[in-house]
């Protein structure tokens, strides 16, 4: 249950580690490098990362990791502040690193700039390799030793900079044999190479040694619209298959069911947990049957126990349902435990299924580690159909997951047999409409009335926010921040406790000084609720998926009446941009002669975009943030000139 948790915070600033490759074997051609072509514009580039695992003949595993750098900026210091977190039993040690100036001169980490943090589960060393400066290679390498060679420590041969060279040599002594799983590969070339040699210091033990190794890895760095960076990395994991010599044989292969043992036994506890706080409610709905004793069920777990923050799956630290129902709070996974274990009591099929949130981390099927999934949901069956349930959130319609937990896959545990199923929630169709009538009075103020309707997880949002924050508060935020001077004249909701329905948000205010005039012109760009004032995407390429939260929508419409003093005499041309089939935008101007208006429109068709079509993104975005701020232009009639002189 270690080894995600190893590998995520291991990975926070870029993994490292081996032996191979002389520590301090440094060359004139490495102090004096510039940026090549590939990473021209990098803080820092890895030179190589190498690694060794090997299963000794004690039945131990030692893991050894090497890996050098080269400084370019002054940005790129950051590589060099180390946090190497290790699992509590096992031992760290041998650790060395040092710096190199670019004329030769070295810098050595003192044992007395190595700190140690013990932890629970996982300690930590973390040190700064000194003397770092513009041009400097930086080097360092450790050795662990563990107990625990059921799963091979995974690799990851990209990191969030350039890398050269990643190398991973695995020994194994005749006997063992291993599942090996490749993950985002496909677009590099993996050089492989396999190898038998005799252990001479160890009576001649056979060993066969597996080397891995790709070159010219692009960095991925934790960009806007990433559900997990982790997901984007090229990376390797090993299952320990089985072992045999003259005497015996191993079987290591495991299933899901077999690593889900100890939570069936913990929810099979929480499901068969039956108490006077549990039987009262159920008491409730017992004139109620079918699907809408269900519903009734699952909104009391909703709406009547508080959500609170997410500490556990299961243990001690796991709140049973008699203690939710009680404390009528728990967090999203124990409120589900508690609908679980209500409904059925209630006589319903209802099964935990564990489920990886979005930014958790997508589940890799056939790596077999419980530590992949970090919540619970219920999926609850009626007549073979199967809803997907989740409490968390108090407006969130029956059947439905929050985006977060709207994935494809989770994994159901049941007595008879646990294994990965697809989660199959029902479907919102997410999308925001927006109607604004404005009109410019001949003062120069204009007065707005504006309705917006949000439908899927856009009403979930707003209703969200509604219970969270002050109402008033929130929405003159949202008014001053199409307009700074905007004053909110009223507001008010329609359905916003029908959480089946759409909610529309109708406000009424008005923007004082907002026109730029002349003696002769009008000028002004629209206040639109959808204009796109940044572009997200700035960097020049982008090597993984961007990750939108949903599928959306958005439709803007927006009239300008004008006065009669005001005339129309150049608006801004119509665009359409985009990606048929994934993501279009488009905006519109007409006139008439009393008014302006004006109709944009986004449709995001797919939540994600391939890593491909950034270029075309980018450009997308570049276009909104240009469009929506092009200006109209009024001009003023000769009885207005006159008027005012």
């Amino acid at each position: 249950m270690r080894t995600l948790f190893f590998i995520t915070v291991l990975f926070l600033l870029f993994t490292i580690d081996l032996s191979a490759q002389d520590f301090g074997d440094i060359g004139k051609e490495e102090l004096e490098m510039l940026p090549k072509k590939e990473y021209a514009d990098a803080d820092a580039v890895i030179l190589f990362d190498k690694g060794t695992i090997t299963i000794q003949t004690d039945f131990t595993l030692k893991i050894t990791r090497h890996i050098r750098f080269k400084i370019f900026t002054e940005q790129g210091k950051q590589y060099t502040n180390i946090k190497i977190p290790y699992w509590h039993e096992d031992e760290l040690g041998k650790l060395e690193a040092v710096s190199y100036s670019p004329d030769g001169e070295e810098y050595e980490l003192d044992d007395d700039n190595i700190f140690e943090e013990e932890g629970s589960k996982f300690n930590k060393v973390s040190f700064s390799i000194p003397g770092v400066e513009k041009g400097s290679v930086v080097e360092y390498k450790y050795r662990l030793i563990s107990e625990y060679i059921r799963d091979l420590e995974p690799w990851f041969f990209q990191s969030q900079i350039f890398t050269e060279l990643s190398e991973l040599a695995v020994s194994l002594p005749v006997g063992f044999s291993y599942n090996r799983l490749n993950v985002n590969l496909e677009n590099y070339n993996l050089e492989e190479k396999e190898e038998k040699f005799e252990d001479h210091f160890n009576n001649n033990k056979q060993y066969t040694k597996f080397t891995f190794a790709c070159r010219n890895l692009p960095g991925i760095k934790d960009e806007p619209f990433t559900d997990n960076i982790y997901d984007k990395y090229a990376k390797m994991f090993f299952e320990l298959r089985s072992y045999e010599n003259q005497f015996v044989h191993m079987d290591f292969s495991k299933t899901w069911d077999q690593a889900v043992k100890y939570f069936k036994d913990e929810y099979e506890n929480c499901v068969e947990e039956d108490d006077n706080v549990l039987r009262n409610i159920l008491e409730v709905y017992k004139n109620s049957a079918g699907l809408e004793k269900a519903k009734q069920i699952y909104k009391y777990v909703c709406t009547e126990i508080k959500t609170t923050e997410h500490k556990t799956l299961a243990g001690d630290k796991f709140k049973k349902p008699e203690a939710a129902a009680k404390d009528k709070a728990g967090s999203s996974s124990e409120k589900n435990m508690l609908l679980i274990n209500l409904l059925h009591h209630a006589g319903f099929t209802a099964d935990v299924v564990l489920v990886s949130t979005k930014s958790h981390g997508a589940v890799i099927p056939n790596y077999i580690d419980i530590d992949q999934f970090n919540r619970i949901i219920c999926r609850l069956t009626i007549n073979s159909k199967s809803y997907f349930l989740d409490t968390g959130i108090k407006a969130l319609p029956f059947g439905y997951l929050p985006s977060e937990k709207d994935i494809e896959t989770g994994l159901l545990i049941k007595e008879e047999k646990s294994g990965l199923i697809k989660i199959e929630p029902l479907k919102m169709l997410n999308r925001t409409d927006i109607k604004t009538t404005a009109d410019l009075g001949g003062d120069g103020i204009i007065k707005v009335t504006t309705q917006i309707t949000h439908s899927g997880y856009e009403a979930l949002t707003e209703r969200t926010a509604m219970e969270e924050l002050e109402a008033n508060k929130r929405i003159e935020e949202f008014v001053k921040n199409i307009y700074s001077q905007a004053v909110v004249d009223t507001f008010y909701y329609t359905d916003a406790d029908s959480i089946n329905k759409p909610i529309t948000l109708t406000i009424k205010y008005s923007m004082p000084d907002y026109l730029n005039e002349t003696d002769q012109y009008v000028y002004l760009t629209l206040p639109l609720i959808t204009s796109t004032k940044t572009n997200p995407f700035v960097k020049p390429m982008r090597y993984s998926s961007i990750d939108f939260p949903y599928p959306l929508i958005t439709n803007e419409e927006f009239k300008l009446n004008l006065p009669k003093n005001l005339d129309a005499v150049q608006l801004p041309e119509s665009k359409r941009s985009g990606i048929d089939n994934l993501y279009v935008y488009n905006i519109g101007y007409s006139r008439s002669d009393n008014f302006i208006l004006c109709q944009r429109r986004t449709n995001l068709y797919n939540r994600k975009i391939p890593g491909k079509n950034y270029p075309a993104i980018k450009t997308i975005y570049e276009e909104m943030v240009a469009g929506d701020q092009r200006q109209i232009v009024l001009t003023k009639t000769a009885e207005n000139t006159t008027t005012n002189k």
